[in-house]
């Protein structure tokens, strides 16, 4: 009874990990003039500066990233670059990490905000806890390869940690 018991845990477990598992395809990703580039719009009942305060608060004590800084930032718009840890599933057991630099761009009108997240690039931990380290030292520059979202998700010449189902 308890193989029984052991072996079904086994197999919910398996399934859960299965339908949990988000797997992208080529159609399915956001292209703007080449680039991926993901868009949101979001309506709202307050006005611009309600909406730039808003964001504001957000960014400043809720989005938590690895690294972040403000490029731009106005009434009407807010541009950050943003760096995030993202931990991706790559099987049942095994988690395989990235750094993910990217671009978080806000337009305000009155009832309206949307949200851009392009120039999306990644580079793996290893290399980029070394750049991190290493970056007050730094004499000659080194070899610290970028992927872009473009090489991953169009291309799909970067493969590991990354599924596709088509």
């Amino acid at each position: 009874m308890r193989r029984l018991l052991t072996l079904l845990l086994v197999i919910i477990a398996f399934e859960c990990q299965l339908l949990a598992q988000t797997a992208f395809s080529t159609d399915s990703i956001p292209v703007k003039n080449g680039k991926v580039v993901f868009n949101v719009e979001f309506q709202t009942d307050l006005n611009q500066k309600g909406i730039h305060e808003r964001i504001k608060k957000y960014l400043n004590s809720s989005l938590e990233p690895y690294s972040g800084e403000f490029i731009t930032e106005n009434d009407s718009s807010t541009v950050c670059l943003i760096t995030d840890y993202v931990e991706i599933n790559t099987g049942m057991f095994s988690v395989f990490a990235m750094y993910m630099t990217y671009n978080l761009m806000f337009d305000y009108k009155d009832g309206l905000c949307t949200m851009t997240l392009g120039n999306i690039k990644y580079m793996e931990k290893e290399y980029f806890e070394t750049k991190e380290k290493q970056q007050p030292y730094m004499t000659r520059k080194m070899y610290m390869p970028e992927y872009t979202a473009e090489y991953i998700m169009l291309d799909k010449k970067y493969q590991q940690g990354f599924s596709e189902s088509d």
